[in-house]
């Protein structure tokens, strides 16, 4: 209760737990394959509300990788294949009706450029603006980015 004067209000307050929230979370991990050298950088989503649709921008160190490749990882909607030649890299997915799990959503794969010999260390970082990203209602999900950068150091070249 509050009172000012002879003025109260009854409020109510309303205390939100923030690892609740909805959120969009980046990893990577280093992969060597034979002769060549990856980044395969992780979009995964936390506390799900239900997501059909979303567009993600990725952007990296265009020095050091290269993306070759966007899969679904456990999101069961489609995905398209971007513009690898754009920056940032446009992440889209679609779904008729709401993917509510956690976990993966895509898998984007960087090859290591081969002038990149020293140890090096890459940035990757995801956003999106409002409305990009949507349940099967069209209505704008809003998801927490304090995850959304991930620094990946990439070993010398052996």
């Amino acid at each position: 209760t509050v009172t000012v004067g002879d003025y109260t209000e009854e409020l109510t307050i309303t205390v939100i737990d923030e690892s609740l929230l909805p959120a969009l979370v980046l990893s990577a991990d280093y992969v060597q394959e034979e002769a060549s050298r990856f980044v395969d950088v992780i979009l995964s989503v936390q506390n799900n509300p239900g997501i059909a649709s979303f567009g993600f921008d990725l952007t990296y160190d265009d020095a050091a990788v290269s993306p070759v490749s966007v899969e679904k990882a456990d999101y069961i909607g489609g995905i398209t294949q971007p513009d690898f030649a754009v920056r940032p890299l446009r992440v889209l997915g679609i779904n008729p009706i709401d993917y509510t799990e956690d976990g993966a959503l895509v898998k984007v794969r960087f090859e290591v450029l081969t002038q990149v010999t020293e140890e090096t260390m890459v940035d990757f970082s995801v956003s999106y603006t409002d409305g990009d990203v949507c349940n099967q209602d069209k209505e704008s999900v809003t998801l927490k980015m304090d995850a959304a950068t991930v620094q990946m150091t990439i070993p010398a070249a052996e």
